[in-house]
């Protein structure tokens, strides 16, 4: 049996990029959220290529956005790999935003 592999996802700069906001897209579809289709499509296909994938979010999308609401902004776009996983938990106590994204993702390796 394959070992589990957690892939920890931050939407900005990965999913979405300058170029994303240039897209026609439909706001009743996707409303305020920019992804970049082009993306989304080749992190949908190594989600779907790697055995065993669980998707962990670590991106500040997920103090704004559910794991259902995220799933579906996603879908919208076309991802069609495994669904969320899991969020990792938000670590405010840190004083840079990398130094925080750091810490939540060893913390979530440690306790999971």
């Amino acid at each position: 049996m394959e070992p589990d592999v957690f892939v920890f996802l931050d939407f900005d700069g990965v999913l979405n990029n300058s170029l994303s906001w240039d897209f026609e897209r439909d706001p009743a579809k996707h409303g305020s959220s920019f992804l970049d289709h082009r993306a989304v499509k080749a992190f949908s296909r190594f989600m779907r290529d790697t055995p065993n994938a669980r998707l962990v979010i670590s991106s500040v999308w997920r103090l704004y956005y559910s794991e259902e609401e995220l799933d579906k902004i996603m879908e919208s776009f076309g991802y069609d790999g495994p669904k969320i996983w899991a969020y990792t938990e938000s670590n405010n106590a840190c004083s840079s935003r990398v130094e925080g994204r750091v810490s939540e993702i060893q913390s979530y390796i440690k306790f999971n």
